[in-house]
């Protein structure tokens, strides 16, 4: 009552924030930044920072070493990639996904490739290490389904069995969600819906997706330059596998490694994106391949 007016938008749940002055906060059982100073749940900074769930690590979860970092890079490079960065766009992804309403831009991802060649393990392995971040589903998702699970939220989408073509409904309610999530910044309503009593819902999204399937498929223009597409041809005879537990366990520290190198991912983001720039790339190259190496980086 005091502050006025109560927003939806400045409500700030379970995740990882940024706060005015440029550094994160983690919202979870405790609010909390990356230098271990705990805050009260509370209004900080005309934000509104509810008590949440948990979040996946906190202030007590050790950093990944440079070992685990190692690893997990092995563990995605199992597969045979055509593209020679596969393993680091992933990790780069995982990496962005932690901090999803942190940064600037939210890139997507489409894996594919043939039956039984690994792509449902890479998911699997990311929805383990993302823990309750992740929102895992299969096959064709509504509109309405992405509205109540990921609306207003930090989650991730992680779709598997996803077939992309414009023309399939399910497909296309993908890509809308997907296409706004993209850049959407904290005073964007999203997308917003008008009721038959009059009351309007908007629906913010700040979701990355990482989604699999056997072909390319189709995408229009608009989403070409929005999502990476990753093809694997097989899986490598020495391919290393990796454990739920290891997963599960992993994942924690290595969210603890990003958010206490966020100045890295600060730092290294505009580099990488002049770099893309003054190579030849376009603004949109920049801003989707820019932010995923800037990410990788920063482990």
């Amino acid at each position: 009552q005091a502050m006025g007016t109560y927003v939806e938008a400045y409500e700030r749940k379970t995740g990882v924030w940024l706060d005015k002055d440029g550094q994160l906060l983690v919202n979870g059982r405790e609010l909390w930044r990356a230098d271990g100073t705990v805050l009260e749940h509370g209004i900080h900074d005309e934000r509104v920072y509810p008590a949440c769930g948990d979040v996946g690590f906190d202030r007590s979860t050790p950093a990944a070493s440079d070992d685990d970092v190692r690893d997990i890079l092995s563990v995605f490079g199992s597969l045979d990639w055509n593209h020679p960065l596969a393993a680091e766009l992933i990790l780069g992804w995982f990496g962005m996904a932690l901090v999803s309403t942190a940064v600037r831009r939210r890139p997507h991802m489409l894996v594919t490739g043939p039956a039984g060649c690994g792509k449902s393990t890479i998911l699997e392995i990311l929805k383990w290490m993302l823990g309750p971040l992740a929102f895992a589903c299969t096959g064709p998702q509504t509109m309405a389904g992405y509205y109540q699970e990921l609306g207003g939220t930090s989650r991730v989408a992680i779709v598997d069995e996803f077939e992309a073509d414009p023309s399939k409904k399910s497909s296309r309610d993908t890509f809308v969600i997907a296409r706004g999530s993209y850049s959407l910044q904290e005073d964007d309503n999203g997308i917003v819906r008008g009721g038959p009593s009059g009351v309007i819902k908007s629906y913010r999204f700040c979701t990355p997706f990482i989604a699999a399937g056997i072909s390319p498929g189709k995408m229009e223009p608009a989403d070409l330059t929005r999502w990476v597409t990753l093809e694997a041809k097989g899986r490598k005879p020495d391919a290393i596998q990796l454990a739920e537990t290891r997963a599960r366990a992993i994942g924690p520290r290595l969210a603890r490694r990003f958010v206490d190198r966020w100045s890295v991912y600060q730092a290294s983001e505009e580099v990488v994106r002049e770099c893309i720039l003054d190579a030849g790339g376009d603004g949109r190259m920049a801003d989707t391949g820019g932010t995923l190496l800037a990410s990788y980086w920063t482990f």
